[in-house]
């Protein structure tokens, strides 16, 4: 009997013990983070969030650093309603409380256009999967009356689309521009395509403007430059392209990958290539593409993790003018890069400090690369007593808030 009741009694114990641990480890407050200007103008780094990840013995939260203080994300329950990405940036809440009927149910800020006259939100419709055809919805608000204009038309195509999304919004003198991506074809044959949608200011169709890379090339795949958020007006939608060249062997008989840039502008339907192709091995894992299109000016930033650099080309789009710089991540005091964004004419780096693997953030001046603001990320309180109770945080991502 005795021995029943000890069974029991270390039992109890043992749940006991495991519950406590469970319940001291949730119930220990993440410590609060800050960003710390070691040099330049710490407005540089007032528009930007840096978003990353603290870990106890326990969970994992997530947080959210800028030049003000830190905050930590709650944890969503069941009954959380999903909300618009967009809603963390503060040019969007103020839209939205500027024009609340108009921006329900509006999801992705890519699909918006925006300018002190008007709104402008276009989203595709497919019926089905694989359809020969799909609609554009399309939003307009005028902003001083209120007046709304929502139109809904088929766009006919003569492809198979597997999928059809917005890529960009835009309103050049008395035309509306819908950018349209969508992949076609046939089988195991896809490719992606890209047209231009075109409509007068009453959202009433007018053209269609396709964009033709002019490749015959097999494996050539053309990919759009995505914005930051931005809904604002812009001259140019930016492209880069991947192609493999037969022609051109590595040692191992793999042909080389050739990345070019190019730019189309909205008001002649033209598409131009920017810069020199450049070619790299195949299977070549030490290297990272970022690529921009920002105030009238095209930077294509290559990060070479092998060599711990980046190379910046900055391709003025009105001027013609190009300037470039090259920055080894030992001069900027990092041994790694794990974030660039290009933004604003300035490029913003989140990288990893070797002495005490903690995170800095520097923000280059994007013609000349030029440090404007560093910065490191730390926590308020001791972070080696942080690593002593078995923390691990890390920051992943750069944001700049509109």
């Amino acid at each position: 009997m005795r021995r029943y009741w000890l069974s029991i009694f270390l039992a109890l114990f043992g749940i006991s013990g495991i519950a406590g641990y469970y319940v001291v480890g949730a119930s220990e407050e993440p410590p609060a983070f800050k960003l710390e200007t070691m040099e330049g103008d710490p407005e540089a780094a007032a528009p930007i969030r840096i978003t990353g990840n603290f870990a106890n013995r326990i969970k994992a939260n997530i947080f959210q650093i800028t030049a003000t203080g830190s905050r930590y994300l709650p944890d969503e329950g069941l009954l959380d309603r999903p909300h618009p990405l967009w809603m963390d940036y503060p040019f969007y809440r103020q839209l939205l409380e500027d024009h609340r009927g108009f921006m329900r149910k509006k999801w992705v800020e890519s699909n918006m256009y925006a300018d002190e006259q008007r709104l402008v939100y276009a989203d595709v419709v497919t019926r089905s999967n694989r359809a020969t055809s799909y609609s554009i919805l399309l939003d307009l608000l005028d902003r001083e009356s209120g007046r709304t204009i929502h139109k809904e038309m088929e766009m006919p195509t003569p492809d198979t689309n597997d999928w059809a999304v917005v890529c960009d919004v835009q309103v050049v003198g008395k035309e509306l521009h819908v950018l349209v991506q969508k992949r076609v074809g046939n089988g195991g044959e896809m490719a992606l395509m890209y047209v231009d949608h075109v409509f007068d200011l009453e959202g009433s169709y007018m053209r269609d403007v396709p964009l033709d890379f002019k490749s015959s090339k097999p494996k050539f795949e053309v990919r759009f430059m995505g914005g930051n958020g931005e809904a604002e007006a812009k001259h140019y939608a930016g492209f880069w392209s991947e192609e493999h060249d037969a022609s051109d062997l590595d040692a191992n008989g793999n042909p080389r990958l050739i990345y070019r840039t190019f730019v189309f502008r909205y008001e002649t339907g033209q598409i131009t290539a920017i810069g020199e192709a450049r070619r790299e091995k195949l299977y070549n894992q030490e290297f990272q593409y970022v690529h921009q299109v920002e105030n009238d000016a095209l930077y294509v930033a290559r990060v070479d993790n092998d060599k711990q650099s980046i190379e910046v080309v900055r391709h003025d789009l009105v001027t013609k003018r190009q300037s470039d710089f090259e920055l080894k991540f030992e001069s900027l005091g990092a041994s790694s890069l794990q974030m660039i964004r290009i933004v604003a004419d300035r490029i913003y780096l989140l990288l990893l400090d070797p002495r005490s693997s903690g995170n800095l953030i520097v923000a280059l001046d994007g013609s000349n690369g030029k440090v404007i603001y560093k910065g490191k990320i730390t926590p308020e309180d001791n972070s080696d007593k942080l690593r002593a109770a078995s923390h691990d945080w890390q920051a992943t991502n750069i944001e700049f808030m509109y």
